[in-house]
C-alpha cells in the first residue's frame, strides 16, 4: 500500500510539473510556444491534486492518522526529489503522464 502511495504522490507530482511550461515542452520532446493552455493546466493540477490527496489517504490507511500523516510527508519529499531528478536527468520519462492532456481543438493560445 505504500507503494502505490509513492506511486500516487510521484504522478502527483509528474502532472504538476507537466503543466508548467518550462517543463512541458521536454517532457513531451517538442518546443513549446507560449504559455500552457488554461484547460491543461486545471486538468493536470486537478489530477496532481487529486493524486497528492489519494496518497495521503493510503498512508493514513496504512499506518495510522499519526505516523501516517508523517510517513505522507516522507513520501511527499521522496517523490518531488524523484520527479526533480527525472526531470533534470531525463524528461521523456515522464511522457507517461503525457495522457493528462485534453485534446484541445480551438481556442485562444494565451489562455
Amino acid at each position: 500500500m505504500l507503494l502505490a502511495a509513492f506511486a500516487l504522490s510521484f504522478a502527483g507530482f509528474a502532472a504538476l510539473a507537466l503543466g508548467q511550461r518550462v517543463h512541458h515542452g521536454p517532457i513531451l520532446g517538442r518546443a513549446t510556444r507560449g504559455a500552457v493552455p488554461r484547460a491543461l493546466r486545471v486538468r493536470v493540477a486537478t489530477f496532481g491534486a487529486a493524486a497528492l490527496a489519494a496518497s495521503l489517504g493510503l498512508s493514513v490507511a496504512a499506518q495510522g492518522p499519526s505516523f501516517g500523516s508523517i510517513l505522507w510527508v516522507m513520501l511527499l519529499a521522496a517523490a518531488s526529489l524523484a520527479v526533480t531528478f527525472t526531470l533534470s536527468y531525463r524528461p521523456r520519462w515522464l511522457r507517461a503522464t503525457s495522457w493528462l492532456l485534453p485534446s484541445v481543438r480551438s481556442g485562444d493560445p494565451r489562455r
